[in-house]
């Protein structure tokens, strides 16, 4: 529905049409200047004479009364009007649910970036903090008695253990090689519901409980089980010590030095 159609055709009938203003008295309508729009509302901008001057008013308003042919052409282009306004109205909530889509949309992409970029940095900070364990000596010159240590853990391991998201797999390898590894979806939750991708976990388990000076380092509910990473990923970098569930003790053997020997071999026979 054009505009100017209705425009053009409203002139015709309402053009010639008697009007009457309490303030100006009686007078005509002798053109109409345009179709106007107030909101989501069309009206119409009527050019009214009055014989002394000529005055504009607004069709929707209620200041001046019409005579029956001006009513009657009014009430019939009111009608289209309201058509106009309802397709106006429509535009106008279209825009909007379109509008609140794209913020929406800018805020979950915000959203989104801030949690990649948070995501991005807690990967970084437990890379960093491996990276950091690889360039440690760790726990090999504590003292004597923890070779005797070794030597107990290398006779009652049954099985080490790396659990690691997907996005830390390449520098695992790089540091470990392809040993046996369980690899997870770093995008996806442990069976308990926490995040995989925040870090590496490790575990050595044995086939009794460990000994007085191991207890620090086992889990709390059970004795037989150290999954402190920094303990696991020392024994396997210093001391000779593989992923699964076969030790070969001549490896280990070679990483402990001469004159720590008997204490290892005290450990491993007791």
């Amino acid at each position: 529905m054009e505009l100017e159609k209705v425009l053009e055709d409203f002139k015709k009938e309402i053009i010639g049409v008697s009007v009457n203003s309490i303030k100006y008295g009686d007078g005509k309508i002798v053109d109409v200047e345009s179709i106007e729009q107030a909101g989501c509302k069309y009206y119409f901008k009527l050019v009214v004479n009055f014989g002394a001057e000529t005055k504009m008013f607004a069709s929707h308003l209620a200041n001046i009364t019409y005579d029956d042919k001006g009513n009657e052409v009014l009430e019939k282009y009111n009608t289209v009007l309201e058509e106009l306004n309802k397709i106006e109205a429509e535009r106008i909530a279209e825009e909007k649910r379109l509008r609140d889509e794209q913020l929406q949309k800018e805020k979950e992409e915000a959203a989104l970036l801030k949690k990649q970029m948070k995501l991005e940095q807690s990967r970084n900070n437990a890379l960093n903090k491996l990276r950091a364990l690889n360039s440690k000596s760790g726990y090999k010159s504590i003292n004597d008695n923890y070779y005797s240590l070794v030597g107990w853990m290398a006779k009652h391991c049954i099985n080490v253990r790396a659990a690691l998201p997907d996005w830390m797999e390449d520098y695992f390898v790089s540091v470990f090689g392809d040993v046996e590894r369980y690899v997870v979806d770093g995008n996806k939750k442990t069976s308990g519901g926490f995040d995989y991708q925040w870090g590496l976990g490790m575990k050595v388990s044995f086939n009794e409980e460990v000994p007085e000076g191991l207890l620090k380092y086992a889990t709390s509910k059970n004795k037989k089980i150290i999954d402190n990473v920094a303990f696991v990923w020392d024994l396997v970098q210093s001391y000779g010590f593989t992923f699964g569930k076969v030790q070969n003790i001549e490896n280990i053997l070679k990483e402990i030095p001469d004159n720590q020997v008997a204490n290892f071999k005290l450990g491993y026979d007791a």
